[in-house]
């Protein structure tokens, strides 16, 4: 009697493990899987044209060895059942951008590691921001970089918002962009004038300000008193190759729909 309560309880063990290892299967199945880390720019659903795709991935590589920047552009057909926040963390966490090892002389840069991720199916885009970078490509900043994307994206132009995002980065980070790749942006004059009129208007105001109230403001020692109260104080080489080089990434960055 025993021997079958036991036998039936290991089969039934046995069961629930089987069970547990088909449904662990069936997730696997529905998981998107990574792409393999083979060039800057990965469209694996070709929406934009193989020239471009070598012509930015070679000017990518060059960013990389002169700046130590290391920037991946990821165009996928779908995020299968993931989000893109989790997708984009695997991504980055796989691929481990921005570390560069310069072995000639003997230095090790910071995590300077930026990820670019679209997803076409569910409309959706992310850029993942490497540690390194975190001071200067803020979350913030990254949501106004997919903002200036987004109506370029909705129209089917994958290659200009591309020179886009990679405009507001370099500009961001204070590296002269190559105009052969990216156009520099226009600066608007009648809004500079605008600004300028402004600060001119303020400048005379203050001065007017401080002009009619001196007689009633100055003591007999010549600084400001009265009932105003006032301010006080003092005063690496890639030789050709493209591949993960160990940045880590904090879940920096931001996400949205195009």
């Amino acid at each position: 009697m025993k021997t079958c309560k036991k036998i039936t309880l290991n089969t039934f063990t046995f069961c629930h493990l089987i069970l547990l290892l088909v449904i662990l299967q069936v997730f696997n199945l529905n998981a998107r899987e990574i792409p393999k880390m083979s060039s800057p720019i990965i469209d694996e659903i070709n929406l934009t044209s193989p020239s471009f795709q070598s012509k930015y991935s070679s000017y990518l590589k060059e960013i990389f060895d002169k700046h130590h920047l290391q920037i991946q552009i990821l165009l996928l057909d779908n995020l299968g059942d993931e989000s893109i926040e989790s997708f984009s963390i695997k991504v980055a966490d796989s691929y481990k951008l921005g570390r560069h090892k310069n072995e000639v002389k003997g230095i090790e840069q910071a995590d300077k590691g930026l990820l670019f991720l679209l997803s076409l199916k569910e409309k959706k885009m992310r850029i993942e921001v490497g540690r390194g970078l975190e001071g200067d490509i803020t979350d913030l900043f990254s949501k106004r970089i997919l903002d200036q994307m987004r109506p370029a994206l909705k129209n089917g132009q994958y290659e200009k918002a591309i020179t886009i995002f990679l405009g507001s980065v370099l500009q961001k980070l204070n590296i002269e962009a190559d105009p052969k790749y990216v156009k520099p942006k226009k600066r608007n004059s009648t809004q500079s004038l605008l600004v300028y009129f402004i600060i001119f208007i303020f400048m005379m105001l203050y001065l007017i300000f401080n002009i009619l109230l001196r007689p009633s403001r100055l003591n007999s020692y010549g600084h400001y008193g009265g009932g105003y109260g006032g301010f006080g104080g003092s005063g690496h080489s890639s030789g050709g190759g493209w591949s993960s080089g160990g940045g880590s990434f904090g879940g920096g960055g931001a996400s949205s729909d195009f």
